[in-house]
C-alpha cells in the first residue's frame, strides 16, 4: 500500500468515523428530548447523575442498532465525499496523469468498504444477539421491566398466554398454556402457573418452559400419548417441564424480533418454524437481504467512482447531484423488492438479488464513462 493508498483510506475513515458520530448524535439529541418525560419517569428516584447514566447506557446500546441500520448507506455515501474532496483539491489529477487507472487509485476505498461490511456482518452477528432485550423495550423501560405479552399458538396448537413478560430473566408471571384436544390431552386443558421461566435447548435437553405453581398436578391431567412427551414432571410440587420451540423473544413484538436474530438462529426459525401464526415469509425476505447487504453496498461504490470521477464531465457539483440520484433509484428500489417480498408478491430470493442484479449492471455499464 502506497502513501497515497494510506492516506486515501485513513480519509475515508475519518469521513465514515464524523458521518457515524454526528448521525449518532443528530438521534440521540432528537430522540431524548422526545422521550425526556419517559426516562424522568425511570430515573426519577435516581436524580440528574441517574438520569445521564441511563440516557448513556439507552444511547450506548442504541448505537450498535444505528449502525446495522446505517452503515451501508453511510459507507457509500463516505467513499462519494472522500472522491468528490479528492478532486476538488485537485488531488487526483496528478495521479491519473502518471497513468494509474482510476479503479486503482480507488482500491483504498474498496478496502474501506470491505472492512466497514466486515464489521457489520460481526456486529450484526455477535453483538446485536446479545443486547437484544435491550432493544426491543419503549423509552424508559429497562431489560428487567414488565412487557406484554403477546399470546400465539405453537406449532402443536398450544396457546401460550400470560400477564407479563420480563425479558431479562426470560420469565411470564401468571402464565397460562392450554392445551390442545385430542392431540396432548383427551379434553381441553387450560395449565396455569405461577411463573413460567424459558429454558433453551441443549444436548441434555429439549427447549422449553418451566412451569412453577401449577393449578393441578400432572395426575389431574387427562394427557394422551403424545402429550406425556411434551408435559415433563420435575422435581418439587406443582412443577412441570413444557416442551415448546416457542421461545421467551417471541411472545413480545414478534413482528419484527426475528431481525434482531443471529443468521444461524433465523435459519433455524426459518426450516423448523415454531408457529401457526408467525408466517416465515419475513424472515426469509431478512434472511436473503441480510446476505445480500454487503454486495449491495460494493455495487454502490463500483456506481459512486465512475459517476464522481467522469470522463466528459468535470463539474462537480453536477457529477455529485447525478451521483445521489443513480444511488437513490438504486436503493429506492432495493426498498421497493423488500416490500414486495414482504407482501408475498415476489418470491424472497428474488425481491432480495434483484437489486443487486440492477446494481451490478450499471456499475458494469458506468464504467465506461470513468475518467482515466
Amino acid at each position: 500500500m502506497t502513501t497515497f493508498d494510506r492516506y486515501l483510506f485513513m480519509r475515508f475513515v475519518y469521513v465514515f468515523a464524523v458521518f457515524f458520530a454526528a448521525s449518532m448524535g443528530l438521534y440521540a439529541v432528537i430522540d431524548a428530548f422526545t422521550n425526556l418525560d419517559d426516562f424522568q419517569q425511570a430515573t426519577r428516584e435516581d436524580g440528574s447523575i441517574g438520569l445521564l447514566v441511563f440516557l448513556a447506557e439507552h444511547y450506548l446500546y442504541q448505537s450498535s442498532f444505528i449502525f446495522d441500520l446505517l452503515g451501508p448507506t453511510m459507507t457509500v455515501i463516505s467513499a462519494l465525499a472522500v472522491l468528490g474532496l479528492t478532486l476538488r483539491n485537485g488531488e487526483l489529477h496528478p495521479v491519473l496523469a502518471a497513468g494509474i487507472p482510476t479503479y486503482r487509485v480507488a482500491r483504498p476505498l474498496i478496502v474501506g468498504v470491505l472492512l466497514v461490511s466486515g464489521m457489520l456482518v460481526a456486529n450484526r452477528e455477535l453483538i446485536i444477539p446479545r443486547i437484544a432485550i435491550h432493544l426491543q423495550g419503549s423509552h424508559g423501560d429497562s431489560a428487567d421491566d414488565a412487557q406484554r405479552v403477546e399470546p400465539l399458538y405453537d406449532a402443536r396448537g398450544v396457546f401460550i398466554s400470560g400477564q407479563e413478560l420480563y425479558l431479562d430473566s426470560r420469565q411470564i408471571s401468571s402464565a397460562e398454556f392450554r392445551l390442545p384436544a385430542p392431540s396432548l390431552v383427551d379434553d381441553f386443558v387450560t395449565l396455569r402457573a405461577a411463573e413460567a421461566r424459558y429454558v433453551k435447548e441443549s444436548k441434555q435437553h429439549p427447549g422449553g418452559w418451566a412451569l412453577k405453581g401449577l393449578s393441578q398436578s400432572l395426575d389431574q391431567i387427562p394427557l394422551t400419548e403424545a402429550g406425556e412427551r411434551l408435559l415433563l414432571p420435575l422435581p418439587g410440587d406443582n412443577t412441570a417441564f413444557l416442551v415448546t420451540d416457542v421461545t421467551f423473544d417471541q411472545l413480545y413484538n414478534r413482528s419484527s424480533s426475528y431481525k434482531l436474530l443471529s443468521t444461524a438462529e433465523l435459519i433455524r426459525r426459518i426450516r423448523k418454524p415454531t408457529s401457526r401464526a408467525v408466517s416465515s415469509l419475513g424472515q426469509q425476505v431478512h434472511l436473503h437481504v441480510r446476505l445480500t447487504q454487503p454486495l449491495l453496498t460494493m455495487c454502490g461504490l463500483f456506481m459512486v467512482i465512475p459517476l464522481i470521477v467522469r470522463r466528459e464531465r468535470m463539474n462537480l457539483v453536477t457529477n455529485i447531484a447525478s451521483c445521489m440520484a443513480w444511488l437513490g433509484v438504486v436503493f429506492g428500489f432495493s426498498l421497493a423488492m423488500q416490500l414486495a417480498g414482504d407482501s408475498g408478491l415476489l418470491a424472497p430470493d428474488l425481491a432480495a438479488w434483484s437489486p443487486i442484479i440492477m446494481g451490478s449492471s450499471l456499475g458494469a455499464w458506468l464504467s465506461g464513462v470513468v475518467r482515466t
